[in-house]
């Protein structure tokens, strides 16, 4: 079957007419696997080829190098957009293209392209041939790339499917939604590098590393909902619990549970066991799990690393020296005092030890004479390991006098203060479990008409500029922006055409004035009226008889209460981030 469409690679896009076209080769012009090692011997040959076939024009040759051949009619790499004009997207240098040739035997005249084809939309800017091939059967050796749709970094950074969307190269895009039109700019931060020039010449693509969502992205949005909204303030009290992520587990074992028995009377099983505090760390881009939501048989292992800080190891207990060992490492940790480290301490029975090491760079206690140092280890989780859970249930332990000496440690084991016994939460050394208040909160009161439409225009961004060409302020020069932003633009080589962000922030200063907030105004307004309109003269020509020096008391305004409205009206009634000229 004839091919119609083929594989190929820009080589050039810097079309002199601005037209859309670019240079392009076809993968079978080299004899590789793809033109990954094109060689430009190769193409330089080609054109030499080409220059002969052309001939003479005028008793001179028609083209006196390579150079001038380039874009030329006669040119044969140059190919056109696939798609009209106005909505082509030209590729960048080294991005992967489909050939389309009318003719499939004749690849010499009338062929078009469509791209670049780019892998994901991390890699909109620039996305090297062989990465952008991912998804065809040219891909199989590119590396997979990563899910976007799962990250919780990167919600919202691109388009979904259920809307129509028009990406730009980098961090734009424009976006028709269910009745609605988003237009952003800079909706996620980066951490490599975007400049398209830098990888282009490295042949690199992006990072695949997840970008992360601008919380003050610029956006224009218009919406027009079904039913029409009006939010009024309602006060309802809520109970609200004050929790934070988990900083450190506790948790202990027992790894001989039916006890090594003495040989000699009284007959008595001994224990061998560990104790561990562990830092509860976050994993990448996931937040530590709240202190409130942990509980005895809580997973750490899908959101959380757990790095050792101190550790008990302890053998020849007995079961009163066990709880005891237990019970004393959960009193050190809660007051935020850990003994030395590591040392051996005889407890009970003589021969009876435990041993506490103390991981590397560990700074809980750092002498070596027996000094003690504070730490804070809230909140604070303690918990016997799962196989201690196990041996406490009513059905998988081990065996009777492994479930009877599980239950009996279990009853022993205490951290004051907390209610539920052998585990437990210690928010703080003053609030057991997670502390709630009871508070006025101000909610959302809802009411909608339905059936009447509700249309809405919004603009979000750090500075708001609304400028005429027609208009100018009183007393400053008519600004024209774009002129002087024509002195420090080049959207050749890679800048925005528009406005730079100099001339943008100096007409901001020179030639526009912050917008007025009604609401404060009036507030101001009011307050003046209210002091003109009360205020008393003992004698003509005197000061009012008001509390000149007092602030506004009782809702009576005052000279000095109007001053100081005055001395903030340049924040509080001026917008400064909302300009007009």
């Amino acid at each position: 079957m004839a091919r119609i469409i083929n594989f190929g690679v820009c080589i050039d896009n810097k079309d002199p007419l601005l037209a859309g076209r670019i240079r392009a080769v076809f993968d079978t012009d080299f004899k590789s696997t793809g033109p990954v090692d094109y060689d430009e011997n190769v193409l330089e040959g080609i054109l030499s080829d080409t220059i002969s076939k052309a001939g003479k024009q005028g008793g001179d040759a028609k083209y006196s190098n390579i150079e001038d051949i380039k874009w030329s009619v006669d040119d044969p790499n140059v190919v056109s957009p696939f798609l009209p004009l106005f909505i082509n997207i030209v590729p960048a240098k080294n991005e992967s293209v489909k050939l389309i040739a009318y003719r499939s035997r004749q690849t010499d005249e009338n062929v078009e392209y469509i791209g670049p084809t780019v892998s994901q939309p991390t890699k909109y800017p620039y996305d090297y041939y062989a990465n952008g091939r991912l998804h065809t059967s040219r891909g199989t050796n590119i590396d997979e790339a990563p899910k976007l749709r799962n990250s919780t970094v990167s919600q919202s950074c691109f388009p979904y499917e259920n809307s129509i969307a028009l990406n730009g190269r980098n961090n734009s895009d424009f976006i028709f939604g269910d009745r609605q039109l988003i237009l952003r700019a800079g909706q996620f931060h980066s951490n490599v590098d975007t400049s398209t020039a830098a990888r282009v010449a490295a042949n690199q693509s992006p990072s695949t590393n997840f970008p992360r969502i601008n919380y003050q992205q610029s956006i224009i949005q218009l919406d027009n909902f079904k039913d029409k909204l009006t939010l009024k303030t309602k006060i309802e009290d809520k109970i609200k619990e004050e929790d934070a992520s988990l900083k450190y587990l506790i948790e202990y074992s027992i790894t001989n549970w039916d006890g090594t028995a003495s040989l000699l009377p009284p007959l008595r099983p001994y224990f061998n066991g560990n104790i561990t505090l562990y830092e509860v760390l976050p994993l990448d881009g996931v937040d530590v799990i709240e202190s409130g939501k942990v509980g005895v048989k809580t997973d750490f292992t899908t959101n959380s690393k757990l790095d050792w800080k101190v550790r008990l190891s302890f053998s020849g207990q007995t079961e009163q020296s066990t709880f005891t060992i237990i019970n004393e490492f959960l009193r050190e940790a809660d007051i935020g005092k850990l003994t030395n480290p590591p040392h051996v301490k005889p407890v009970g029975v003589s021969g009876e030890t435990y041993i506490k090491k103390f991981a590397s760079g560990v700074n809980i206690s750092s002498s070596t004479s027996g000094d003690e140092q504070l730490m804070k280890p809230f909140p604070l989780y303690y918990r016997p390991n799962i196989e201690f859970m196990n041996e406490i249930g009513s059905t998988n332990y081990t065996s009777i006098s492994a479930h009877k000496n599980a239950v009996s440690l279990s009853n022993r084991i205490r951290l004051t203060g907390v209610d539920t016994g052998y585990f437990g939460l210690a928010f703080s050394a003053e609030e057991r479990p997670v502390p709630i208040k009871k508070e006025s909160v101000k909610l959302d009161d809802a009411k909608w008409e339905l059936g009447t439409t509700q249309g809405i225009s919004a603009t979000f961004s750090n500075e708001i500029l609304l400028f005429s060409y027609d208009a100018s302020i009183p007393n400053k020069e008519k600004a024209t922006p774009i002129v002087d932003s024509l002195d420090r633009s080049s959207p050749e080589t890679g800048d925005n055409i528009g406005l730079d962000q100099h001339t943008l922030m100096k007409i901001s200063r020179d030639n526009m004035e912050p917008l007025v907030r009604g609401n404060q105004l009036l507030k101001l307004l009011k307050e003046m009226w209210d002091f003109i309109s009360t205020h008393e003269h003992g004698l003509p020509g005197t000061m009012p008889m008001n509390d000149t020096k007092s602030s506004k008391k009782d809702g009576v305004a005052t000279i000095e209460s109007i001053g100081t409205a005055l001395d903030n009206a340049e924040n509080a009634i001026l917008n400064q981030h909302i300009k007009i000229n």
